[in-house]
């Protein structure tokens, strides 16, 4: 899904198609969510993946992209001989942040084994929504390569840190 569209772009900026065409708004908001989507980490769409994890010897750790919709396996191989046998659903919670963490009663599993590419999962991530936050931070990002203005710099830059809070947080 796009974070913006051509006429949310020029209903916010007052931009007419004389001043600026379809095709060169639309080029900015690819290459903003694109800068977006690779300082967060994400995407804008939902996506299947499955991935591979080191196990740390801990009962939780941190899935590679976030938001979580939802997780549809959880493995383990806990002898290296690349049979992955999974983890029933109550046996572990998953949080929309990415993290994955076995459930303190669990019969099979109270921690992840120490190993190398261990732990299987797969699951769906993405914004299924832009948050209002983010579609600022674009058009302004966008308003910038058009008609730069130094007075909009220190709100593009503190909507920047809030999507690098974000970051650091879920790593």
């Amino acid at each position: 899904m796009d974070i913006l569209n051509v006429d949310e772009v020029r209903n916010v900026l007052g931009f007419g198609e004389e001043e600026f065409s379809d095709d060169t708004i639309q080029t900015m908001i690819r290459n903003v969510q694109a800068e977006i989507e690779d300082l967060l980490g994400t995407k804008f769409e939902e996506v299947d993946v499955t991935e591979y994890y080191d196990g740390n010897g801990l009962n939780w750790f941190y899935l590679k992209h976030f938001p979580v919709i939802s997780v549809t396996g959880l493995y383990v191989d806990y002898d290296d001989d690349d049979v992955y046998e999974e983890i029933p659903d109550d046996e572990y919670y998953w949080f929309e942040d990415g993290r994955i963490e076995l459930n303190h009663n669990a019969s099979l599993i109270s921690k992840f084994p120490q190993r190398v590419k261990n732990i299987k999962v797969v699951y769906r991530y993405g914004y299924t929504y832009v948050p209002e936050y983010i579609k600022r931070y674009a058009i302004l990002k966008i308003s910038q390569m058009l008609n730069p203005n130094p007075k909009l710099q220190p709100e593009i830059d503190k909507l920047e840190q809030r999507l690098k809070r974000i970051v650091i947080t879920m790593v």
